[in-house]
């Protein structure tokens, strides 16, 4: 999988739509195939084979 697209959502407050759940965070860095997001009061580490939809919530 060519992660270069999500490379575009760095730095910005998103919404990520998983298989089952959605999460609202900032994207902080890709690597591999893993996603690091920061939540409220804690980290994620995201495999990007489960991510259906990414959308930009802030500018």
């Amino acid at each position: 999988m060519d992660l270069t697209i999500f490379e575009l959502y760095v730095g910005k407050q998103c919404q990520i739509h998983l298989l089952d759940h959605v999460i609202f965070g900032t994207l902080v860095t890709v690597e591999d195939r893993w996603l690091k997001v920061e939540v409220k009061k804690s980290v994620e580490i995201i495999n990007s084979e489960f991510v259906q939809n990414i959308k930009v919530i802030t500018e």
